[in-house]
């Protein structure tokens, strides 16, 4: 039985539809399945010439019959560029992979087809589609964001395998897919997209509260280091969790251009989870953060930890650079790491004197309420690195019972232990 909707749109070029082939053996081979069934007939024989002027009518309707059902949300989109789409490679063996798959399920097609030309232009369009099909059913919750530069996005590697790898992962959600392709250029003008699709297929999952925000710079994400093992480094990592992805990435420059961006990325991949409550304020240097001691050991030490948690992160970074060009970095980590979680309400007075003053030493313990204090001295900045076999005398400012009342006192030289009592500490040049 033959069902069609509207047979009138079937039939509208009818001249065309039996110019091609062999008519006698095109209705056997169209008979042999049981049912076609689909939402706009006419918008499927929209260019009948050029559907059939293609590679052989004959085994074209028989591949098309041995699948069992084609659905299509809109059949019309699909076929807006018929020419194209049959144009290239093999369309004999197109339509059989195509029918070797259940279903595909498009929110969107003609977002998939918008650049047709480009689409097909690329690598081996048998594979192409062979492999497309060997996945159960992709999802996107705007195709068209993701086709929005198809030229470039098919433009780089080995798009054969670019789909391989792509199919090969169960699933690919993005909150806002355009934004992870706002600059494809620049994405895959780096390193070997080939490898990079497949790195990024090794993870099950990748979770982004913004992802617009992580490729601001993509530019510069990618100009550092090597890509390929970037990448394979990030998808080593479970999840990535930031309240602010935006802020981690405010000076994407900085951030990749020192130290070693590949181990970088490796170490930061190492720890279990990095929890910030405010990400923006701990990147407001992020030149100063990296432009002091090893950043590559830095980042080590820094995964040493299970867990980093501060009450308030900006008033720990408001000064970066004092944080980091003393003493040594990677023992000032590890001692930061040897603590519990402590508590500051005034740190930000810690650093009045920005460009004057520094800190060395360890911090054991502090509860709340009940500071406890011990071992930190305060250094210029050119004696900062020989800290820990210096001492020098400035004045500590300390307050008991409330912030407003302070005294001063010196620091000699064999007192670096003492646990004054009071209001958190603060500091100050003389």
């Amino acid at each position: 039985m033959l069902v069609f909707s509207d047979v009138q749109s079937l039939c509208i070029s009818a001249r065309l539809w039996l110019q091609v082939g062999s008519p006698k053996r095109l209705r056997s081979d169209l008979n042999q399945t049981e049912m076609l069934v689909f939402s706009d007939v006419q918008s499927l024989c929209i260019s009948a010439r050029l559907w059939l002027q293609v590679g052989s009518p004959k085994r074209l309707r028989s591949d098309l019959n041995q699948t069992e059902m084609l659905v299509f949300s809109d059949v019309q989109s699909l076929c807006i560029s018929a020419r194209l789409w049959l144009q290239v490679g093999s369309p004999k063996r197109l339509r059989s992979d195509l029918n070797q798959t259940e279903m595909l399920v498009f929110s969107d097609v003609q977002s998939l087809c918008i650049s047709a030309r480009l689409w097909l232009q690329v690598g081996s369009p048998k594979r192409l589609r062979s492999d497309l099909n060997q996945t159960e059913m992709l999802v996107f919750s705007d195709v068209q964001s993701l086709c929005i530069s198809a030229r470039l996005w098919l433009q780089v590697g080995s798009p054969k395998r670019l789909r391989s790898d792509l199919n090969q992962t169960e699933m690919l959600v993005f909150s806002d897919v355009q934004s992870l392709c706002i600059s494809a250029r620049l994405w895959l003008q780096v390193g070997s997209p080939k490898r990079l699709r497949s790195d990024l297929n090794q993870t099950e999952m990748l979770v982004f509260s913004d992802v617009q925000s992580l490729c601001i710079s993509a530019r510069l994400w990618l100009q550092v280091g090597s890509p390929k093992r970037l990448r394979s480094d990030l998808n080593q990592t479970e999840m990535l969790v930031f309240s602010d992805v935006q802020s981690l990435c405010i000076s994407a420059r900085l951030w990749l251009q020192v130290g070693s961006p590949k181990r970088l990325r490796s170490d930061l991949n190492q720890t279990e989870m990095l929890v910030f409550s405010d990400v923006q304020s701990l990147c407001i240097s992020a030149r100063l953060w990296l432009q002091v001691g090893s950043p590559k050991r830095l980042r080590s030490d820094l995964n040493q930890t299970e867990m980093l948690v501060f009450s308030d992160v900006q008033s720990l970074c408001i000064s970066a650079r004092l944080w980091l060009q003393v003493g040594s970095p990677k023992r000032l980590r590890s001692d930061l790491n040897q603590t519990n979680p402590g508590w500051w309400e005034l740190v930000s007075s810690l650093f009045l004197t920005r460009t004057s003053c520094a800190l060395v030493g360890s911090l054991n313990s502090r509860q709340l309420g009940l500071p406890l204090w011990a071992g930190w001295i305060v250094l210029p900045f050119h004696r900062a690195a020989g800290a820990r076999s210096q001492r020098l005398s400035w004045n500590r400012a300390w307050g008991r019972g409330s912030p407003g009342a302070r005294g001063e006192e010196k620091i000699p030289k064999n007192e670096g232990n003492r646990k004054p009592r009071g209001a958190p500490v603060v500091w100050r040049r003389p």
